[in-house]
């Protein structure tokens, strides 16, 4: 008997990379967007780096298609996927977690151990720290080669993460605000080594961040789910991910970290892992909207 097919994403592209700086492997996955009929002639699609892309590329490929296709509510986009060629999803989780993170987290490494089933060896603690490693290779390999071999938008990207990925974005808002023009960050991980991002944001204004006209800065959306924070989830209480994402909302609005602009959804009913098709949606609508 013949195997079923898998099903596949028509017009999508799967490329290897290696690091410079680190000499990992990654796959780097391409959406291409579709025409319908609110399309124009000529439109060069906008760039989304997309992190996580092993888990939410087929969400994020999907919806900005759609909602350029029926109404134009987007514009056409270039799904840029950071994707592992790593299909276990522990590895992928081990992964993720050494690019995305700032910095060490020790209460973070021994909970990680803790996880392991009872009678078997302790694990080693995940890699942690990479996030300035992985920033250059976004910055240095990857964007180069999206500009050089697809014709997209010129100085129009956007980049999407959620969780420990929106904890990344957030990184990158604060080291290397001028790479992209659009910031999504959803759901992030400032409870990170007891709140550190929050803590050095909040003592050391960013000179020049309250003057658009003086840097290219990025327009940015935060986004949570309501169910984040309070009984809904009570295991997630203590992340404070609502309590944290408007303490970083301020922090924006009063010029510690540097945006042309900033706005939080708090979304109604949606938890920790429903509320990433909304923020992606929301986030773009706000950011790109004709």
């Amino acid at each position: 008997m013949t195997p079923p097919a898998p099903v596949t994403l028509p017009r999508t592209e799967v490329h290897s990379f290696t690091s410079i700086a680190t000499g990992e492997p990654f796959q780097i996955w391409i959406g291409h967007p579709l025409h319908g009929w609110a399309s124009r002639e000529g439109d060069a699609p906008r760039v989304l780096y997309l992190l996580d892309a092993n888990l939410f590329f087929g969400v994020a490929v999907e919806m900005t298609r759609i909602m350029h296709m029926m109404f134009g509510e987007l514009p056409p986009i270039l799904v840029v996927g950071i994707a592992y060629p790593d299909t276990d999803p522990v590895r992928q989780a081990r992964l993720r977690t050494g690019h995305f993170t700032p910095s060490p987290d020790a209460t973070f490494a021994e909970a990680a151990r803790a996880l392991s089933p009872p009678g078997t060896p302790k694990p080693d603690p995940p890699p942690m720290g990479g996030a300035d490693d992985f920033l250059h290779f976004l910055r240095q390999q990857v964007d180069p080669w999206v500009r050089d071999r697809f014709t997209v938008t010129d100085g129009d990207a956007t980049l999407f993460g959620s969780s420990l990925g929106g904890l990344f974005a957030v990184h990158v808002l604060r080291t290397a605000p001028e790479w992209v023009d659009h910031i999504i960050a959803a759901s992030p991980s400032l409870w990170w080594n007891e709140d550190e991002l929050l803590r050095q944001v909040g003592e050391s204004r960013v000179k020049g961040a309250g003057d658009p006209a003086r840097r290219r800065l990025p327009d940015v959306v935060l986004a949570v789910g309501s169910g984040e924070e309070g009984p809904a989830v009570p295991q997630l209480n203590r992340y404070k991910l609502i309590t944290n994402t408007r303490r970083l909302l301020e922090h924006l609005s009063t010029g510690h970290l540097p945006a042309r602009s900033a706005h939080l959804e708090i979304i109604d009913g949606e938890s920790h892992t429903s509320v990433v098709p909304s923020a992606l949606t929301r986030g773009l609508r706000r950011l790109l909207a004709p």
